[in-house]
């Protein structure tokens, strides 16, 4: 006699009830009573009522129930349900109950999941024999095309791992990211099992799909004892997955000391290139800031006779400038404590390290480099020194630095003729300008074209800048080249303070350009700089 699905106590997946759904629905005006509740899936109901089956007994019982005494096509999808959930939960009389009802032992949930690969992924060993007698598929897949021994490594199942590896379960299958067997245990870090996998003849140098080796996740993630393994059984040393990096490089490059010590003893390269950024290790281990790694590889390149520290990469970087950007301290003492560090070594833009740090507003950075000789006018491809990099960034105290170390405060760019205050006028930085003026920068400097620092505050609706450089005796009356002035450019950007404070300072009656109420409200505000 089949259970009815009209009860008030069967539960939905979510925990509802026929009843309380009615009780709720029926302050809404929408109950139509409890016969009106959809019936739940029978492989649903069957696996909660499964969930107690632990015996052969019970399992029976549930089955007669819900009239599934014959497997057949129409409750093939039911039973495979079934089976998966017993071999799970590892009720091997239940398993076996099913099989020998005539359930497929290769039946599949809706989730493409075998009772083989949910046994070992669950390191349900007993089951997994019994499948495997019953003559279940042992390289079957999932929907992510991994295998029952993939399975079990990943989730540490060591004597399940043994019992598919005795089977002569495949090797080599790959998942959906290209993973063998071998790669997953490297990457889960399961010793045991990769030196099982090894001794069954496991390639030691299979790629995935993003072409990282066993030996690359083992170098990357610090697993010293899984990279003497593999080194020990001959993995290659110089390969590159598809990132352009090998094993050196991932390990200098997270960090991983003892890994870059064994590789190095293995016979590693050390100039080996980046094949994507033309990265060495050193490089690796300088922009990432670890100065251990630096530490111990500056030392190997001196005693080779290679001048790591003045590689550069395909972008034309060198350690130090890598570190400079990144503002590790420690690892620019180290690489100019060496001696052999370029201080100036520009990268293919005409950018020293100072200049790297000027922009982002590392202080102590630029402190060092200055310290150690670093050029305060050296000059990038765009025409720009450090002093103009820092203010058009903001950089109030690299600003300061760089004037007390002998920058001259009005060099100009040398492909548009900016000075430092003529770009901190442009970008609105008012701390920035008022620094650059106390320190005698000249307000009437032009560009180019022309354009004075006033000229271009305007442009740009910089107020403070404005009143700022007013008050420092900056004419709003120079004319550019092509005849601007300050109060044209702000009258054509539509800034109504501005072009105001602009007329008073020029001593101008306002032409119907301003409505007198806007004047007014104006003018209060921008008497403060003549007072």
């Amino acid at each position: 006699m089949s259970i009815p699905d009209t009860r008030s106590s069967v539960e939905t997946g979510d925990g509802w009830t026929p009843l309380s759904m009615n009780m709720t629905l029926k302050y809404t005006k929408l109950s139509c009573g409890i016969t009106a509740i959809p019936p739940l899936d029978i492989n649903r109901r069957v696996s909660r009522h499964l969930a107690v089956a632990r015996s052969q007994t019970d399992l029976l019982r549930v089955l007669k129930e819900e009239g599934l005494a014959v497997v057949d096509a129409r409750n093939a999808k039911t039973y495979a349900t079934v089976l998966v959930l017993a071999a799970e939960r590892g009720h091997t009389s239940n398993v076996r109950c099913l099989l020998d009802r005539g359930v497929s032992v290769d039946a599949q949930n809706s989730e493409r999941s075998s009772a083989l690969q949910v046994s070992a992924r669950a390191g349900r060993l007993e089951v997994v024999e019994l499948l495997l007698n019953a003559g279940a598929a042992m390289n079957g897949s999932d929907n992510n095309s991994w295998t029952p021994l993939m399975l079990a490594i990943r989730e540490g199942h060591a004597d399940v791992v043994q019992a598919l590896v005795g089977r002569r379960a495949s090797l080599e299958m790959r998942n959906n990211k290209g993973g063998t067997p071998l790669s997953i245990a490297v990457q889960c870090g399961r010793v045991a099992a990769a030196r099982l996998l090894l001794s069954a003849g496991a390639k030691v140098d299979t790629m995935d799909n993003e072409g990282m080796t066993p030996l690359m996740f083992a170098s990357r993630n610090g697993q010293l004892a899984l990279v003497e393994l593999l080194v020990t059984r001959g993995a290659s040393l110089e390969l590159h997955c598809k990132s352009g990096h090998t094993a050196l490089h991932l390990a200098a490059g997270n960090g991983r000391l003892e890994v870059v010590r064994e590789l190095l003893s293995a016979g590693a390269d050390l100039t080996a290139r980046d094949q994507v950024t033309g990265l060495t290790p050193l490089m690796y281990a300088a922009a990432q800031g670890h100065a251990y790694i630096v530490e111990d590889l500056l030392p190997l390149s001196f005693q080779r006779e290679v001048d790591a520290v003045e590689n550069k990469s395909k972008e034309g970087c060198t350690a130090l400038y890598l570190a400079a950007s990144k503002q590790h301290k420690a690892v620019c003492e180290l690489l100019l404590d060496a001696g052999r560090a370029a201080v100036d070594a520009a990268e293919w833009r005409g950018y020293t390290p100072l200049m790297a740090a000027a922009k982002r507003g590392f202080a102590d950075i630029v402190q060092v480099l200055l310290s150690r000789g670093a050029t305060v006018e050296a000059v990038n491809r765009d025409g720009n020194r450090a002093l103009e990099i820092a203010a058009r960034s903001g950089r109030t105290a690299i600003v300061r630095l760089l004037l007390e170390n002998g920058a001259f405060v009005d060099a100009p760019n040398r492909t548009r003729g900016y000075t430092a205050l003529s770009t901190a006028a442009l970008c609105g930085h008012i701390e920035v300008a008022h620094l650059l003026l106390s320190h005698g920068a000249r307000v009437e400097a032009k560009s180019c074209i022309g354009d004075t620092p006033l000229l271009l505050a305007a442009t740009r609706g910089r107020l403070d800048v404005v009143r700022a450089l007013l008050a420092h005796g900056a004419s709003p009356n120079t004319k550019n080249v092509v005849g601007e002035t300050p109060l044209s450019r702000a009258v054509a950007g539509g800034y109504v303070e501005i072009a105001a404070l602009l007329r008073i300072a020029a001593g101008t009656r306002s032409r119907g350009a301003l409505s007198s109420a806007q004047a007014r409200q104006v003018t209060s505000l921008s008497y403060e700089c003549f007072i």
